[in-house]
Parts: C-alpha cells; structure tokens; sequence
C-alpha cells in the first residue's frame, strides 16, 4: 500500500467506446506521499467508470484529502482505501483501549 495525495478530481469524462457509445468515467489524480510531503511531481490518474463494481467500491473522495493505494501487477491502481493514521489504527483495531495497572 502506498500513501497518496488526491490532488483533483475531474467527473464526468466521455470516452467513445468502438460502437461510438459514450462512457461516463470519474477521473482522480493522486500524488506520491511520504511522511506528511508530497513527494516529487509524478501523479498516476486512475480513470474510474461511473456505474462499475470499482466505483461503489470507492470510499468518499475528496480532493485534498490522503489515502492507501494497492497497485497491481500492471502497474495501475487496483484499490482505493481512506488513510488513517497510526494511532487511529490503533484505536481501532486495539481490543482493550483503557489502561489497567496491578500490582504483584
């Protein structure tokens, strides 16, 4: 999983398919992060069909806002998860959230 910036979100793209048919596609556009820098000027667009089994998938997107990508073998985005920092994580994952002392 890599962190990522969604730095613009452009909606309703067309794309004519081979039978002239129009395809309405969400296109996002995320930049490398590391820490809390985005890191040099390289951005992979994930071009997202309205109405597809990827786009229900999505959580909210936000432009401005981070997130976990997987890429596949084919180098391209093959999952879109919201980021969640390392103490959110924690707090959510965590089984007991209160501190509990005694004494031996």
């Amino acid at each position: 999983m890599f962190k990522v910036y969604l730095s613009d979100i452009k909606y309703n793209q067309v794309i004519k398919d081979k039978s002239n048919k129009e395809n309405y596609y969400d296109v996002y556009t995320f930049l490398r992060v590391e820490g809390k820098k985005i890191v040099g000027k390289e951005y992979q667009d994930k071009w997202v069909r309205k109405d597809s089994e990827f786009q229900n998938s999505l959580p909210e997107m936000i432009e401005g806002s981070f997130y976990n990508v997987e890429i596949g073998f084919n180098g391209k985005i093959s999952k879109i998860l919201p980021y969640e920092t390392e103490q959110d994580f924690i707090n959510k994952y965590s089984n007991n959230s209160t501190i509990t002392e005694s004494n031996s």
